[in-house]
């Protein structure tokens, strides 16, 4: 292993609302504070992390939602954080992102484009970032599960804090673009 390396970690609260305004049209707010400690990126053409820093962060999300069908729906996310860094200075990160969503019976297609400042604790410009998965999902006795996914990450720490899923190991496919085949089966 690295010499010197320590394991990211990150804290977070958020405090949200979501408001269905008709039975096909979703407003939702969310503030979020958290600390991400010791951020982890893989560099260009490396294979090990390398430390890229600390920062308290704090932001405001909003997100727009309306289901067009019943298979069909659109939303819209705006957030914008402040983030002070553990070196000192603050910075801000922010981003845009539409989204549009289509599940049918088996069938979940899902595609997004998010315009992103530049990450405060990483090396990257930030910009246009694309989107897309296919899923199809198999019931029965024995149900499989089949995706294809076009994955860009968007490295900014406030992203990090929004997402819903725990904090966890930093790997390589979290932080590149990347085409991914997956299938999950049950036994």
């Amino acid at each position: 292993m690295q010499a010197g390396l320590r394991p990211e970690r990150d804290s977070r609260m958020r405090l949200g609302s979501d408001w269905m305004v008709a039975s096909d049209l979703t407003l939702a707010v969310d503030a979020f504070d958290g600390k991400v400690e010791d951020r982890l990126a893989f560099v260009e053409d490396g294979y090990l992390p390398v430390n890229r820093g600390s920062a308290h962060v704090r932001g405001l999300a909003m997100r727009a939602e309306h289901r067009l069908t019943s298979a069909l729906s659109l939303s819209a996310r705006y957030h914008v954080a402040r983030l002070r860094q553990e070196q000192g200075g603050r910075v801000q990160e922010q981003q845009l992102m539409l989204e549009g969503l289509w599940a049918q019976g088996p069938w979940r297609c899902r595609v997004a484009a998010a315009q992103s400042s530049a990450p405060a604790l990483m090396q990257d410009d930030g910009g246009l970032r694309l989107e897309a998965g296919v899923d199809y999902a198999l019931a029965g006795r024995r149900p499989m599960w089949v995706g294809l996914h076009l994955t860009d990450p968007d490295q900014l720490a406030s992203g990090r804090l929004l997402r819903a899923d725990a904090s966890g190991a930093a790997r390589p496919e979290d932080q590149a673009q990347a085409l991914m085949l997956t299938a999950a089966l049950a036994w």
